[in-house]
Parts: structure tokens; sequence; C-alpha cells
């Protein structure tokens, strides 16, 4: 019992280290200094070129826009 709120307490505190670095790197793509773009779109499928991604899963598209597979969510892409 004592094993697994050990174990319970680790995993919020990596998921919660997870939460900070997205939100520091939102917060740098936000700086006035970045120039890139960002665009979601909702509920759109996490293939590219006959290749299928899955929830996390990246890939970098010919014009430069790296992309993220957020299934079921869709897939958001940012400009390199």
């Amino acid at each position: 019992m004592a094993l697994r709120m050990f174990w319970a307490g680790q995993a919020k505190g990596i998921l919660g280290g997870w939460r900070i670095i997205c939100l520091v790197i939102s917060l740098l793509l936000q700086h006035p200094g970045v120039h890139s773009k960002c665009y979601f779109q909702a509920q759109a499928p996490c293939h590219y070129e006959g290749k299928y991604f899955t929830l996390g899963e990246s890939w970098l598209r010919k014009d430069c826009f790296h992309c993220t597979c957020l299934h079921p969510v869709g897939v958001g892409c940012c400009d390199t």
C-alpha cells in the first residue's frame, strides 16, 4: 500500500514536471523575439506522406513546419 502511494506521488511529480516544461516552451514561443508561427488543426488526422503517427509523435513537413500528433484532438504545427 505504501509503495503504491509512493509510486502515485512520483507519477504526479513527473507529470507536473512535463506541465512546467510545456508552459515554459509555450511562453518562449510567445516571446516577441521569436518569429515562429503555430497553428492547430482540430480533428486533423495524424498522418503525413503515407505514414501514420500516434499521440505525441512528431514529424517535419517539407515546408519546415514541425507537427505533433495530439490524437484524438487534432494536430499542432509550428514553423521552424
